[in-house]
């Protein structure tokens, strides 16, 4: 039997703000659930995704969110929900939450985790659709930042750290280890937002937003063009064979790697699937973590890695890589 019956059952949520009041503003947390409880959900507007297509499903939910585009977004939720895969959609909503909307509205994020802890498919299966269609649209229309992923980067990848960091950037890294050693709600949830949630935490973030509006994305087999990344079937396929171009081997020739395959993934990650509608960034985290991702692969030089980002972009505007997913696909 599910936990609540009758009218939307929304003040468990209210009260989990006591967990940690600084989690958001006490009127910006009773707007969220005030908007939550009345809100009604578009109609569902898709057949259920087979189980083998959830890969694509997801990667398509999560960059559909990072570019706005909520018609997109709720057709993987009206598709995902009816099925058992409602709990993975769920796990993907809340690594969006903390990856991509992050410090340009950590109440959201929060608010997020929060609706994932107590409204799980088991406990109150009946509001599903209406909670998830909810999260999706607010986060779609919310302003957006990737920096709590790029200091999870960072933080990943601190075995090659660089040498070349600046004073300031060795504040940055002296944060990180800090905050692993606190008590906070922030940690001890952090794994619901895959690793990235304690990243509220830290202290003298300087956003600025930029003007990037996306191009309108190609269909290929039912999914968006953007969807086929380096953790798709599909797109580590695609990154394989963009290693065989030409100007690809040519930097690799010049700028040897342990990984290509890896490497051409991280650099479409950067040119095409991680990038925001508007995004808020911290330049000089973004610079950082492209010195440890130019590290991790065995560069010195950020500005070699840069490079590569450079010519994978334009693969992408060129439609190669589009090519090279559909002939893929077809196959």
């Amino acid at each position: 039997m599910q936990l609540f019956e009758s009218a939307f059952p929304i003040q468990p949520l209210f009260e989990t703000r006591n967990e940690w009041p600084g989690m958001a503003k006490e009127d910006e947390w009773k707007h969220l659930c005030a908007a939550l409880e009345t809100y009604t959900p578009p109609p569902i507007s898709a057949a259920p995704i087979a189980p083998d297509e959830k890969w694509n499903a997801v990667s398509t939910y999560q960059k559909s969110v990072r570019r706005g585009q909520f018609r997109v977004a709720m057709k993987i939720v009206s598709g995902m929900v009816p099925t058992e895969d409602c709990g993975y959609l769920w796990k993907r909503v809340c690594t969006t939450a903390a990856e991509d909307i992050g410090p340009a509205n950590d109440a959201l994020m929060n608010f997020v985790i929060q609706c994932s802890k107590t409204y799980t498919p088991k406990r109150a299966p009946d509001y599903q659709f209406h909670i998830l269609a909810f999260l999706t649209q607010a986060m779609c229309e919310s302003a957006k930042s990737r920096m709590y992923c790029s200091l999870s980067i960072i933080e990943n990848n601190m075995k090659t750290k660089p040498s070349n960091l600046t004073k300031e950037e060795e504040g940055f890294l002296k944060q990180i280890r800090k905050i692993n050693k606190q008590e906070h709600w922030a940690v001890q949830n952090n794994w619901r937002g895959e690793g990235m949630l304690k990243f509220q935490l830290f202290d003298g973030m300087q956003l600025v937003a930029n003007g990037w509006e996306p191009p309108a994305p190609t269909m290929i087999c039912g999914f968006p063009d953007y969807a086929f990344d380096m953790h798709t079937r599909i797109g580590k396929t695609v990154c394989s064979k963009l290693v065989g171009r030409s100007e690809v081997k040519e930097f690799f020739g010049k700028h040897p790697t342990n990984d290509k395959v890896q490497a051409v993934g991280y650099a479409l990650f950067f040119a095409e699937g991680g990038r925001i509608l508007h995004a808020l960034r911290d330049s000089r985290i973004a610079l950082l973590e492209q010195k440890f991702v130019s590290s991790k692969f065995g560069y010195s030089d950020e500005k070699v890695w840069m490079q590569l980002i450079d010519i994978i972009s334009k693969l992408v505007d060129n439609r190669v890589v589009n090519m090279l997913r559909q002939s893929t696909l077809i196959r």
